[in-house]
């Protein structure tokens, strides 16, 4: 198909260039066995962080089969290498990853959606993810809500309304002293979202539960007045998404608050986000078939296991096999699958003068082995790369010796019958120092 096309070009008076390969001091890579994926990408981090603060390279490639599979762990295993006070100074990344990650990932739109599920009743862990989140409501606020989960947690349920929640809430700041200003203006939001779900109980068509959600979330304060450029652009991607999700009135019938955030939940998933201001990263993560035509001054072959390199064969089932092989199709046979990805294989491994392959040997406890169609190296150790890796991973791995204690004495318990029914079972398996508490 390629060549076809480049020849059409040529016809048409086009001019194709080819680019030439780079030349490499030293064509044969470093290889390298870890035990999980985790271990391998920390290890890369750590390189490339020593190659960019030595000024051995100022581009680097991170290429890997299954960028998709991979692309949450490895870009918190790349920030704590590079970036490991990125939560306290919300550092840029220094790397890029070329497919984008989730918008019902993004910060603002998770804490987004998880003020919505409010409308209904929310388990206690959603209701954390809730109150802690930093996107509505100032500083003296967010400190309250720690506050209130602490205190809530104690006194734990399974499940909590938005009602019963307004109550418990009240029972809490009323033991205060002194309620704070901070502690009226979280009851002010609260009640007036209670209120405005109290109005919303029927369903609507898509367009209404936009308007809803939208003045909802204004109630709580979200998204709060501080944002960086990459939240700037979720929160725009949010708003696109928002008119996209409306569209589907034109196909579809008024939803309840569940239904409808439920499909909104979907849309987010399913929409890729990524922002345009790190493409100039020094570290660039992408798949395989997006370095055509690129160089580096180092290159990382991540994850190349048995299992993901090369590809399994994936026809068309809309063209017949026998024409697919007569074009010359790389996946319409195993062959000429292997064909291609033995080729393609060799140009990663020219893609710069340093070059590193590795594969994890183990994947959620199956073991994996290194893909038979790259060079079959010996394994370099591993103690030669940076060590801080290294050191964190077997202080992660240290067991400490086992103690054994007899805990079965208790306080004793005065009354010949204990109140609350079955709801001490119920706190008994969520929390034990509740319930005996």
């Amino acid at each position: 198909q390629q060549l076809s096309f480049i020849d059409y070009c040529r016809s048409k008076g086009i001019e194709i260039r080819e680019c030439a390969e780079v030349s490499t001091d030293e064509p044969i890579p470093r290889r390298y066995s870890f035990d999980t994926p985790r271990e391998e990408w920390r290890a890369i981090g750590a390189l490339a962080r020593e190659q960019l603060e030595q000024g051995e390279a100022s581009q680097i490639g991170i290429i890997t089969p299954d960028i998709e599979a991979v692309q949450a762990m490895a870009r918190q295993a790349l920030r704590e290498q590079l970036v490991p006070d990125y939560i306290m100074t919300n550092s840029r990344d220094p790397f890029h990853f070329s497919l984008g990650e989730k918008l019902a990932g993004s910060a603002p739109v998770k804490s987004a959606l998880a003020l919505l599920r409010l409308f209904d009743p929310v388990e206690f862990t959603e209701l954390e993810e809730v109150f802690l989140s930093p996107y509505w409501g100032n500083r003296e606020e967010q400190q309250l809500r720690a506050e209130l989960v602490i205190e809530l947690r104690r006194k734990i349920a399974f499940q909590f309304d938005l009602f019963e929640l307004l109550e418990r809430i009240k029972l809490q700041l009323g033991r205060r002293t002194q309620p704070s200003a901070s502690a009226n203006r979280l009851l002010k939001k609260l009640e007036s979202f209670q209120a405005l779900r109290k109005a919303h109980r029927s369903a609507q068509d898509l367009a209404g539960w936009r308007e809803t959600y939208t003045h909802a979330l204004q109630t709580l304060g979200w998204p709060g007045t501080r944002q960086d450029s990459e939240e700037y652009q979720a929160l725009q991607a949010w708003e696109r998404c928002m008119e996209d999700w409306v569209r589907l009135d034109l196909v579809g019938r008024p939803q309840t608050a569940g239904q409808a955030l439920s499909s909104l939940q979907s849309l987010c998933r399913e929409t890729l986000f990524q922002p345009q201001q790190a493409v100039d990263a020094p570290i660039q993560v992408m798949g395989v078939l997006e370095t055509a035509g690129l160089e580096f001054d180092a290159v990382w072959l991540a994850g190349f296991d048995q299992s993901a390199w090369p590809p399994p064969v994936s026809t068309n089932p809309f063209i017949p096999i026998a024409m697919q092989i007569e074009y010359g199709i790389p996946e319409a046979s195993s062959s000429t699958l292997y064909e291609y990805n033995a080729g393609k294989t060799l140009q990663l491994c020219k893609l710069a003068s340093r070059v590193h392959v590795s594969h994890a040997r183990l994947h959620d406890d199956i073991e994996r082995s290194f893909s038979l169609i790259m060079p079959q190296l010996e394994p370099s150790p591993v103690e030669e790369l940076p060590t801080d890796w290294v050191l964190d991973t077997a202080l992660r791995q240290q067991t400490p010796s086992p103690e054994s204690c007899r805990d079965d004495l208790g306080l004793p318990y005065a009354e010949l019958r204990a109140a609350g029914g079955t709801s001490l079972i119920q706190k008994q398996s969520v929390c034990p120092f509740s319930a005996y508490a």
